[in-house]
């Protein structure tokens, strides 16, 4: 996610490009990568590795081991990249 944000960053530095992306779903969508969604990604999994740490138990569901836990995090990884990748175009 920061890898993405990262790159359309460097875009939106350039004045002369800036002027012309300003109030476009192109600076929406930086934001949301930098921002918002790299914050997202970070929880979950933070969650899901550290969360038997957490808890204090081995719970099935927050492991690192667990299918589940791997599923969500791969679907909402795709589903974020479909959902605003885009915006960038």
């Amino acid at each position: 996610m920061c890898t993405i944000g990262g790159s359309t960053g460097i875009i939106l530095g350039n004045a002369a490009v800036d002027l012309g992306l300003h109030d476009t779903y192109y600076v929406v969508a930086h934001f949301h990568f930098v921002l918002s969604l790299g914050a997202v990604i970070a929880i979950f999994s933070g969650i899901i590795f550290n969360g038997g740490k957490i808890v204090g138990t081995k719970n099935l569901l927050l492991s690192s081991s667990s299918t589940l836990s791997l599923y969500h995090l791969h679907s909402t990884f795709i589903g974020i990249l479909l959902t605003f990748s885009p915006m960038h175009f």
